[in-house]
């Protein structure tokens, strides 16, 4: 399935039947999983209608 859907495996030994180059365009690519980071949930629903009205104004420049 991630040879044509761009969603890494569950378990991580099924990265071995992948082809490099298949495994390097998987966010969940344990080389990627080191330069990750964790999303602070709590922050965005604080901020979220702040963000939200930056963000809407940034795009309709």
């Amino acid at each position: 399935m991630a040879r044509i859907y761009p969603e890494g495996p569950v378990v991580p030994a099924a990265y071995g039947f992948l082809t490099e180059s298949t495994a390097l365009n998987l966010a969940s690519t344990p080389g990627h999983l080191l330069s990750g980071f964790d999303l602070d949930i709590a922050w965005w629903l604080e901020n979220q209608d702040s963000v939200t009205r930056r963000w809407q104004e940034w795009v309709r420049n």
